[in-house]
């Protein structure tokens, strides 16, 4: 019997498989839907002809009607336990009632000599687990039996010197003596390869087992159910060799996401393609609706997407329906949200206190008079927090006939922040289908249509609201008793919440992806897929700012409406033929394919000025034809095409030794005509050598394949459109002689001899599952070299020339090492646990800067400078703090002005001064080190899944000490309670001065710190509510989910997680970002 009401086993039986056999013969059929499922057939060979020809075609149907398809014509039914299939003969003909097979199952007897004695026993796994469906014989005779689904056992001998042989599909054969015993208890040795599964690569699918590059996969089970706004949120921590940075904690915010670390300074993004749509938006896309990620992270598996995929590819296959019953299911949860900390800082009193030393060192008179009267003051911070919630449902329907099958899932979302005025909402609705037009032709479509409002503060900016809340005078109110603003008394800073109340920025974008396919079975060899992809997205954004006063620093006298509208167009024409024979040991898969890809953009800007009087309460009034003066127009629009010519062949002998190569060539209208096409070839190779024969008695090893690989790759992302012609500016008035003339002028050169930025990628590495399939290990070591970085050459101001040209101009090295380790394993007592562990290090380098550049800048800190890592710290390197006079008279000069308790900066080229030549690299902001650790627990009813990450190596500027620190009358933080104020009084803090005489606060390793942190990323528990077998409901699980729980760190900030909001360049500059919130959530799992 099928045991329904255990959801294991219900979601087992409604998995969606595709097969097309004909007279194959069963045993081979059976290891087809193992490998796609990961179930084990178990049956007696006196019982089950394996060697009995079936024919089979279903494609994306539930597992149960492809078993009914399969067993009922050869009289076999079959009972499910865990993941075993326990395959018997049934007694009496089955009906021709669809699902019969599923429901009944009948043991065949067995012919059994006159009983002498009875013996009673029990078969267990390598877990300690009862086996159910051992095959059990007398040996010599035809006498046997099978065991139970709890893997017990009567049989009647009627010999002392009986031997019973144990044989199970997986396992080795056993002989044991039967003896005098009575009762007789065996474990069996597992001897089976790893359980098989497809993946999916570029424009296909291949077998997990022959993998022979770096692919990671993650399927629905381990990122559903987390509260995260898009998929990537649900990625960190779970793949080696994969950093994903959140760059603010605001709704709606953006990720920052790396593989194998930044190849350029350049866009290092990777590419997306969902459903085979190489233009679809993740963030517009519910976790809920993904059925499996696959991330290409090796040149050699990228390569098959050529220029797109040079930073990795992550592919996203939504989910499908399947021929069965409909299946209705809702995912829904909520949850609060809270500030996990908050920067220590002054109160009033203490303010006053440090100020008033503050002036009197720096030789004026104090301003606070009654410090003792002043309390605690305003507490910013708690003014600008709050308390936030979120939701998120998601309700779907999927079903279908052996004609076609659909997927109809929509969902909403909404987070509010934790920082006031600011919140994201997004509905969306999927519709997957595909129908069966004939035996050998399918068309099938995949659309999503999404809708989000983001209302957003500014969150990078060194004066925005949050850090505000850091620097804003403690000793005023948010208002005065009169309802008036409170603002500083002394400072340039702003009342972080007026500038909130003012804050009014809304945008809204509206996108549709849209996919059509058709698949075409030209022989039972060879398939041709043609699919149209389609994007477009429309976005708005409007800024209203009206007009306030609150002091002369914070005031804006006209008001004004601004509106930002871009819209996008791409579409891209997939054609693929793909060829796939076996001819005996040999197995030959042949992939070729055309593609055809434009992008399409343009935008719009206008202002306008002085808007109604009540525009500032009436949302309704805030139209541009409302302004009356100050219009502002601008716009633009561009366009790029790329046509591509692709192919794979895989080939593999006896599945032992594996090779697969790729060829892309790639032609895009952003290069001119001298180097518009780029060819990337890649390869790799695989041997499993757990199959040679010297390996053959090692029974701990079930698996194990060492591979290696190597691939180019080209990229054009960070390439402006038309970056290979010259501009020119229209309708330039000037004097010409006594004449006033029109004309054009040069604002841009073009480069037509530019190249594509070129990733060559060497890697070598390992997969090993063993001891009985429980432990699992990957582990690989590459290094990837980027060379022709595209670069804009910098040019005198004179020529009029306003934007610089694109150079090939820099090369990049990432080198690094991954490993995963997977432990899972299934107690007697119904306990199962898997533990994951991932950890990688990358290293990266500039090697080379060309055109004379010694070094790159962004912003203060951030270059890019040969031999150190793309986006490192450069300033001067602190080297104490000045105890006494003495110390200062013998260094070298730094200023008129320091004295004992500034900083000593180092004098690195030791002429005994300090200046601009005594700069050096000083911090890192990439990890040396990622690691995350996953646990799933699950005992009965109840499941419980927890993930911890970090990171280790890492530095951070915490440049919001510049202010916190400083000398401009910012409140201080805690640290400065501990100031220098005589000989020995600290080493790291220096003194407090208004006048900053030593200028302390340069750009100097003083505010780098250490960005190591271990979170608790996740934390989940549930539990599965029993429903009946003959009821509606199918599914009913309860949960609780805890995120970012807790955080280890010695980072002073907010946040040690600080991403790049721009670039790859400026990446750990902490001006004081959102930060990210604790999240508790509950939420619920129903099917029916």
């Amino acid at each position: 019997m099928i045991r329904a009401h255990e959801a294991g086993t219900q979601e087992l039986l409604d998995m969606r498989i595709s097969i097309s056999v004909k007279q194959e013969n069963i045993k081979s059929v059976f290891s087809r839907i193992e490998k796609q499922t990961g179930v084990k057939f178990l049956y007696s060979s006196n019982l089950v002809n394996t060697e009995q020809k079936v024919s089979l075609e279903v494609k994306k149907e539930q597992l149960s009607v492809a078993l009914d398809r399969l067993f009922r014509p050869l009289q076999l039914t079959y009972e499910v336990s865990d993941r075993h299939i326990i395959v018997n003969r049934i007694s009496r003909p089955l009906s021709d009632t669809p699902g019969e097979a599923a429901n009944k199952f009948m043991y065949a007897p067995l012919s059994v000599s006159s009983p002498e004695r009875i013996v009673r026993g029990v078969i267990k796994d390598e877990n300690g687990s009862g086996l159910p469906g051992v095959s059990i014989l007398i040996k010599g005779t035809q006498r046997g039996t099978t065991t139970d689904a709890g893997g017990n056992f009567t049989l009647t001998v009627d010999d002392e010197n009986a031997v019973l042989v144990l044989s199970f599909v997986g396992y080795l054969t056993q002989e044991v003596p039967v003896g005098s015993r009575d009762t007789i208890e065996i474990a069996l040795q597992v001897d089976t390869k790893s359980l098989d599964e497809l993946v999916v690569v570029g424009y296909g699918e291949q077998s997990k087992r022959n993998i022979t590059s770096s692919i990671a996969s993650i399927d629905y089970k381990e990122i559903a159910n987390q509260p995260v706004q898009q998929v990537g949120q649900a990625l960190q921590g779970k793949i080696a060799g994969v950093q994903v940075v959140q760059n603010s904690g605001s709704p709606g915010a953006s990720l920052t996401v790396r593989i194998r670390g930044a190849g350029t300074i350049n866009n290092s993004d990777p590419l997306y393609v969902i459903d085979g749509n190489l233009g679809a938006s993740p963030a517009s896309l519910d976790p809920n609706q993904i059925e499996s990620i696959e991330i290409l992270k090796s040149a050699s598996a990228s390569a098959i997407y050529g220029a797109q995929g040079a930073n990795g590819v992550v592919i996203i296959t939504t989910k499908k329906g399947g021929a069965g019953r409909t299946v209705i299911q809702l995912n829904a949860y909520t949850g609060v949200q809270q500030v996990h900390k908050t920067l220590p800082v002054v109160n009033a009193r203490q303010y006053a206190e440090l100020y008033n030393t503050a002036l009197v060192n720096g030789g004026k008179e104090p301003l606070f008079k009654d410090v003792s009267s002043l309390g605690t003051g305003t507490d910013w911070q708690k003014e600008i927090f709050q308390t936030a919630t979120m939701s998120n449902a998601e309700i779907s329907a999927s079903g279908g006939s052996e004609k076609g099958t659909f997927y109809i899932s929509g969902g909403y979302f909404f987070q509010d922040g934790i920082v006031i005025k600011s919140d994201y909402g997004r509905i969306n609705f999927r519709v997957n289908s595909e129908y069966k037009v004939s035996p050998k032709v399918r068309i099938g479509e995949n659309l999503l249509v999404s809708y989000g409002k983001r209302n957003h503060i500014p969150e990078f900016g060194a004066r925005d609201i949050i850090p505000n809340s850091w620097y804003m005078d403690p000793t005023v109110p948010v208002k005065n008793p009169d309802g008036s603003w409170g603002y500083p008394n002394f400072s340039d800073t702003k009342n972080p919440v007026a500038q909130a109340y003012y804050n009014h920025n809304t945008s809204r974008n509206y996108l549709m992806n849209g996919t059509v396919y058709l698949v075409a079975d030209l022989f039972s060899f060879l398939t041709f897929r043609t699919q149209l992809n389609l994007n477009t997205g429309f976005s708005n954004q409007k800024t209203f700012t009206p007009v306030y006063d609150i002091f002369p620093l914070q005031r804006n006298l006209v008001s004004s409406i601004e509106g930002t509208t871009g819209q996008s167009v791409n579409w891209d024409w997939q054609n693929t033929l793909n060829y796939q024979r076996d001819f005996g040991d040999h197995s030959l898969e042949l992939l070729a394919g055309i593609t055809a890809l434009s992008y399409k953009t343009e935008s719009m800007y206008a202002k306008g000025q002085n808007l109604p009087d009540n525009a500032n309460i009436d949302e309704n009034l805030r139209y541009l034809d409302l302004s009356t003066d100050g219009y502002t127009v601008g716009g633009g629009a561009g366009d790029y095409g790329m046509l591509s010519y692709l192919g794979r062949i895989n080939y593999g002998y006896k599945d032992k030794y594996l090779l697969t190569g790729n060829l892309r060539v790639d032609g895009s209208s952003k290069f001119g005509k001298n180097n518009r096409f780029g060819v990337f070839p890649s390869f790799s190779v695989g041997w499993r050598i757990s199959d040679e024969e010297f390996l053959r008695d090692a029974t701990f090893i079930n698996d194990l394949k060492i591979k290696g690989g190597w691939g180019m790759l080209g990229n054009q992302n960070s390439l402006t459109n038309y970056a290979f012609a010259n501009s020119l500016t229209p309708n330039l008035i000037y004097a010409f002689g006594n004449q006033i003339a029109q004309g054009q002028a040069s604002t841009s050169v073009g480069n037509p001899d530019l190249k594509w930025e070129s990733i060559r990628e060497t890697e070598v590495g390992f997969d090993f599952s063993g001891f009985g399939n429980r432990l699992f290990v990957t582990a690989a070591y590459y290094i990837k070299n980027t060379t022709n970085m595209l670069l804009r050459a910098p040019i005198p101001a004179f020529t009029g020339i306003q934007t610089a040209p694109f150079v090939n101009g820099g090369s990049v090295r990432n080198s690094g090492v991954e490993l995963l380790v997977s432990y899972r394993n299934k107690t007697a007592g119904g306990f199962s646990y898997e533990v994951s562990g991932n950890i990688s290090r990358n290293k990266n380098e500039v090697t080379a800067l060309n055109n004379n550049q010694s070094m790159l800048f962004s912003g203060t800190y951030s270059i890019a400078s040969v031999g150190n890592a793309i986006g490192s710290f450069y300033g001067y390197v602190m080297d104490g703090i000045f105890q006494n006079q003495e110390e200062v008279t013998g260094h070298a000069y730094q200023a008129g002005g320091t004295s004992p308790g500034d900083i000593r900066f180092r004098d690195l080229n030791g002429d005994k001064v300090i200046n601009q030549d005594d700069r050096a690299v000083i911090g890192n902001p990439w990890p040396n080190i990622s690691y995350g650790l996953t646990t799933n627990l699950a005992w009965k009813n109840f499941d419980l899944n927890a993930l911890l990450y970090g990171v280790s190596g890492n530095d951070i500027v915490a440049n919001w000490k510049y202010f916190t620190q400083g000398s401009n009358f910012y409140n201080f933080d805690t640290e400065m309670l501990h100031a220098w104020n005589g000989e020995g009084s600290s080493y790291t803090v220096p003194r407090l001065n208004v006048n900053d005489p030593n200028n302390n606060f340069r750009a100097s390793s003083y505010f780098v710190e250490k960005g190591d942190y271990l979170r608790l990323k996740n934390l989940q528990v549930g539990y599965s509510v029993p429903v009946a077998s003959s009821g509606a409901i199918q599914k009913l699980r309860i949960y609780f989910s805890f995120q970012n729980l807790f955080t280890i760190t010695r980072y002073k900030g907010f946040d040690p997680e600080i991403g790049s909001p721009d670039s790859s360049f400026r990446i750990g500059v902490d001006e004081g970002y959102y930060p990210q919130p604790r999240i508790f959530s509950c939420g619920v799992n129903f099917s029916l």
